[in-house]
């Protein structure tokens, strides 16, 4: 089963021994490890003594046996028993598996060495390390980042820090006994746990009743001093509850512990690497269907340290909390159920342990009746819709999409828009999740508490071009609480070319066309000249020009009287 959607983590695949050849010997699992390559992947049974060897898909992580399993039916490999889970060496070249032997009729506890063929991922015994003094008990075991050492606590009180080689292969280098830590630790306490600090410098182990110690770690040797303890005091109030699992914070702040009655306990870390007590809660939200915590196993956090997984085998889930990495409060968001969104029947309440992959991007989860595989990533496409040319002073539509292409679901997404210089004059949302805020001059922030796979959310923003023509950037970006898969996908930077508005020019002007809707204008006769009056005045209404004439046919009138007289 591959990629279940809607779950709070992503289902890539639960193993189990119904699953066929090389699946058969996957009862009662205690532990797995992912090769730094990605590739090769091992996991032990305590019920069947069994290592059993996988190729990986590097894609999608799920696993398929290589048929190179060790069991109790070959020599080299008899006993294994990985009750604390298992370890790889950084250089992915050795693998180091707790167990028993009963060889030379001495039962014991032993640490089994393997090489790991880098090609094919098949193991070949190297060495088989019982340098121990104590009686076969519980024990606990860290190997430091650098590869250098081991760490090795018996419950019954013994420390022992072992030299690694090149080669494989452990020594020890030191031995502590229980009364070398204090005079307050006595030989009937027992040790529950231990965590090496995030920056490597502490080992931190818990002990019965309610102690914590811290030892230093030599940088060069590996060796351990005692460095401080708890008084007891601080968890007096707890009824003598014993830290039995615990998880240090990546950043090296927080140190949360599980206690015996199944509540948890937060304490802050000091510079020098002192831990005191912040709080604790034991309590679940009103929208966990189960009131407190039942039966938890040893925490994990994200590498981001952003994010807290716990299983709860009673409550049959996985819970996921939210991680405020400046004053290291958890916030309980989400879970997933066994038989609910895709996720398989008793796989959750079987489940023992946690171990991360090597990218720490999804959890190997050891069960009873298998192995899960875990995706605890996300996958945040953004996309953008937007005109590449606009004109000064144009409103246009910038649209982006939001998808969550990974499985499982993300918790307080940040999607981040950058208009520059473009204003925003309004945001419109598509989804039901989402909310936005945006003020002059500054980027949008819209935010989504949880982010289903498989859905998409859009933004709408109505946007108002500069004034001046240049090319003007515009960006987004998306982050949440979840790793991101992949990281192309999730940020997106543009520009945008914003043109000169065009000023219309005028039109010529044209000669005035006569009116033909208008009345036609009668035209005047001309003017013509008035007869005289027979007194000699000019009745005549025009100028001067009609009085000459006047004067002129008067005189002529008399000429011709005169001729005719004479």
């Amino acid at each position: 089963m591959v990629g279940v959607s809607q779950a709070a983590v992503g289902v890539v695949q639960f193993a189990t021994p119904d699953d066929g050849d090389g699946f058969e010997n996957m009862r009662c699992m205690q532990g797995a490890v992912v090769t730094p390559n990605g590739r090769f992947a091992y996991a032990g049974s305590f019920c069947n003594k069994a290592l059993v060897s996988f190729s990986r898909n590097e894609e999608t992580g799920e696993l398929t046996p290589i048929l190179n399993t060790l069991n109790d039916d070959t020599t080299d490999g008899s006993g294994v028993s990985p009750h604390d889970g298992m370890f790889i060496s950084a250089d992915g070249l050795h693998l180091y598996v707790p167990g028993h032997t009963n060889e030379g009729d001495n039962f014991r506890d032993v640490i089994f060495v393997y090489d790991i063929n880098a090609e094919t991922g098949t193991l070949t015994f190297n060495q088989l390390f019982d340098d121990f003094e104590h009686s076969s008990s519980e024990y606990f075991y860290r190997l430091s980042d650098d590869g250098k050492n081991m760490y090795v606590a018996v419950a019954d009180g013994h420390i022992y820090t072992l030299s690694r080689a090149a080669n494989g292969k452990l020594s020890r280098i030191q031995l502590i006994m229980s009364e070398h830590l204090t005079d307050e630790f006595w030989r009937s306490e027992r040790i529950w746990d231990i965590e090496l600090s995030g920056d490597q410098t502490h080992l931190y182990l818990t002990t019965n009743p309610h102690h914590i110690f811290w030892l230093q770690r030599d940088e060069s040797t590996g060796v351990l001093s005692v460095a401080g303890s708890t008084d007891g005091s601080q968890i007096d109030e707890f009824n003598d509850d014993e830290i039995t699992d615990f998880a240090i914070s990546p950043d090296g702040n927080d140190l949360y512990g599980s206690t015996w009655d199944d509540r948890f306990l937060h304490f802050r870390i000091a510079d020098d690497r002192s831990v005191s007590l912040s709080n604790f809660f034991d309590e679940l939200p009103d929208s966990h269907p189960n009131p407190r915590f039942y039966c938890t196993n040893k925490p994990k956090l994200s590498e981001n340290g952003r994010l807290f997984y716990v299983v709860d085998a009673c409550s049959d889930d996985i819970q996921v909390w939210t991680r405020d990495v400046n004053t290291g409060e958890l916030t309980y968001r989400d879970a997933a159920f066994d038989g609910e969104s895709g996720v398989p029947d008793d796989m959750f309440s079987q489940m023992e342990m946690l171990d991360f992959s090597h990218n720490k991007q999804q959890i190997l989860g050891s069960t009873n009746g298998g192995l899960a595989v875990l995706d605890l990533t996300v996958d945040m496409k953004l996309q953008v819709d937007i005109a590449e040319v606009v004109t000064a002073g144009e409103s246009i539509e910038l649209e982006l999409d939001i998808e969550n292409l990974g499985l499982a679901i993300a918790h307080d997404a940040l999607i981040t828009i950058d208009a520059g210089e473009f204003a925003v004059t309004d945001a419109t949302i598509s989804g039901s999740g989402t909310d936005c805020s945006y003020a002059a001059g500054e980027d949008i922030l819209c935010t989504i508490d949880r982010f289903v796979p498989t859905a998409m959310e859009r933004i709408t923003l109505t946007l108002v071009a500069p004034l001046a023509p240049a090319t003007y950037p515009i960006s987004a970006t998306s982050t949440q609480a979840q790793i991101d898969k992949d990281s192309t996908n999730n940020q997106i930077d543009l520009m945008v070319r914003v043109d000169a508005a065009e000023i219309p020019t005028p039109a010529p002007e044209e000669p005035e066309q006569p009116d033909d809707s208008a009345p036609d204008t009668p035209e005047l006769p001309d003017p013509q000249p008035e007869p005289d009056d027979i007194d000699g005045v000019d009745n005549s209404s025009g100028g001067g020009g009609a009085i000459n004439a006047g004067w002129l046919l008067l005189m002529m009138a008399a000429a011709w009287r005169r001729k005719i007289r004479v």
